[in-house]
């Protein structure tokens, strides 16, 4: 699975259509025992987590959803293993739990597309939370692309500024460092070996501390 996930980033390289934003990486993602509309940049309690025993009458389509089972392989050194279930009839709405707390760093989601080649592209804005282990997270996930969001990527909040150049680095280049090359073939050549090697540095320095999960 890991060399899957490291192929999946390296070959990236034209996915990206636009640097990703990146969201104050602390406690965004709300605590609660009913659905919220939108993320609030304020940290809520839960004081009465939801009670993994009961049948879920959840109409918003995680009816399915079994928190106690964890995704087979969704697990990193740093993460932990977790359990993240996307809505059956909304994209963006996702329920997460997980085994590890984390009140230092915290971890993010990022939305993701990932295409019949294995071909991972982040389209959205990272959500992140300061993590409590056995805690049932709701939250929305927000794209900026078109494409379809089957995917998420669970990374430690240090590690979100370089997944994030890793993402925008041949838009980075082709912006700044040559803005005429479009159509010049050694030069988008010498973008796409940039764009890998930015790739390669965050796979390297951050082997343990993501985890990519298909939906």
């Amino acid at each position: 699975m890991k060399s899957m996930i490291c192929v999946s980033l390296l070959l990236f390289l034209a996915a990206c259509d636009t640097p990703q934003r990146i969201r104050d990486p602390y406690p965004t993602i709300n605590v609660n025992d009913t659905p919220t509309p939108e993320i609030s940049g304020t940290p809520t309690t839960n004081t009465n987590p939801e009670d993994p025993t009961t049948p879920s009458t959840d109409p918003t389509g995680f009816e399915a959803c079994d928190l106690d089972t964890p995704l087979t392989g969704s697990t990193s050194p740093s993460i932990g293993s977790f359990k993240i279930c996307q809505s059956t009839i909304a994209e963006a709405k996702f329920k997460l739990k997980m085994t590890v707390s984390d009140s230092v760093n915290g971890t993010c989601f990022v939305p993701i597309n990932i295409d019949t080649t294995s071909k991972a592209t982040s389209i959205g804005t990272a959500e992140c939370v300061h993590n409590e282990a056995a805690k049932v997270y709701e939250f929305n996930l927000t794209k900026d692309q078109e494409k379809s969001i089957n995917g998420v990527m669970a990374l430690k909040a240090y590690a979100l500024s370089d997944y994030v150049k890793c993402m925008s680095a041949k838009v980075t280049f082709l912006n700044w460092y040559a803005p005429n090359c479009v159509n010049d073939q050694n030069c988008v050549q010498a973008a796409d070996n940039y764009a890998f090697n930015t790739c390669n540095q965050f796979v390297i320095m951050h082997q343990s501390n993501y985890k990519e999960v298909r939906f």
